[in-house]
């Protein structure tokens, strides 16, 4: 299953020093969260991965392969509706909310 459209749509997408960054908005009705938890739904660590995959994918106009994932940290949940930031450098992500940085992963990819 494709992320983008199901979990996430993609506000925008630009170029920044070093890398890109990516708006994103989590769908409130995802499957996902109906999924993960009941009652308290928040983003999975693997889907996060994923979301972050797949938006290096679209940049990049080639499907990326995840090969290697290190320093992962999730700070903070990511919520239904939440509207974030992805920003990539080199092989370092981070997702931040309102200013705040959520998550921060290292990711090799093929």
């Amino acid at each position: 299953m494709r992320l983008q459209d199901a979990f996430f749509e993609l506000l925008s997408m630009r170029d920044a020093e070093g890398g890109f960054e990516a708006d994103v908005r989590l769908i409130p009705d995802s499957v996902i969260f109906r999924a993960h938890f009941p009652g308290f739904p928040v983003t999975p660590g693997a889907v996060q991965v994923r979301m972050a995959t797949e938006l290096l994918s679209l940049h990049d106009s080639r499907d990326c392969r995840l090969q290697s994932a290190q320093r992962v940290k999730f700070i903070a949940p990511l919520l239904p509706g939440d509207v974030i930031t992805c920003s990539f450098k080199g092989n370092s992500v981070s997702f931040t909310r309102e200013g705040s940085i959520i998550t921060k992963m290292t990711l090799g990819y093929r």
